[in-house]
């Protein structure tokens, strides 16, 4: 896969995981949000690496990263006792 369509895979997903969080379709820690955050991350990344752009590779991964710490915390619990929010569709 070249490094051009890395980053218009990475680019797509996470801009339609935003626009979705934005219209309320997708909460920001439901795991699909998560999970394309993650892909995108690392396609970004990959990416950047390829073309030694090390600032943003700096970037795309660390996003890499906080999206996988938050795929491993879900369905757990917060502090509160309170379970993940959902979607804020009825």
């Amino acid at each position: 896969m070249t490094a051009s369509i890395l980053q218009w895979l990475g680019a797509a997903g996470l801009l339609a995981a935003f626009a979705l969080s934005q219209r309320g379709t997708w909460a920001v820690d439901r795991l699909s949000y998560l999970v394309v955050n993650l892909v995108a991350g690392v396609c970004l990344s990959v990416s950047a690496a390829l073309g030694e752009q090390w600032g943003y590779t700096f970037l795309e991964g660390a996003w890499a990263l906080i999206a996988l710490r938050g795929i491993s915390r879900w369905g757990r619990s917060a502090p509160s006792g309170s379970a993940p929010a959902r979607s804020r569709r009825p």
